[in-house]
């Protein structure tokens, strides 16, 4: 299993600060190496920004915590449903043959 199979699953509890010590050192260490993880977050957090309610201006009055059941598989639903990125175009140097 690669690094990044074993770092995207961590990546919303990354974002949401829900990692323990061992699980921040182990993303942190990642993304500073991995740009395409690194996009990956970048992108979680766009989407995080979009969806953001303000909960001091009381858009979360009356909505309650659905709890842990839902929580734990929260993020894995996420990626699911969010679309496949496009496939990457291998590079190439300049000059090499096609």
């Amino acid at each position: 299993m690669s690094a990044c199979e074993w770092v995207q699953p961590l990546l919303a509890e990354w974002i949401a600060a829900e990692l323990d010590e061992a699980g921040v050192a182990l993303v942190r260490v990642h993304l500073q190496e991995c740009p395409s993880c690194r996009a990956d977050e970048a992108e979680m957090r766009a989407v995080l920004a979009l969806l953001h309610v303000d909960a001091s201006e009381d858009g979360l009055a009356g909505v309650s915590d659905p709890g842990e059941p839902y929580w734990a598989g929260f993020a894995s639903r996420v990626r699911l449903a969010l679309p496949e990125p496009a496939p990457r175009r291998p590079r190439t140097r300049p000059g090499a043959a096609s």
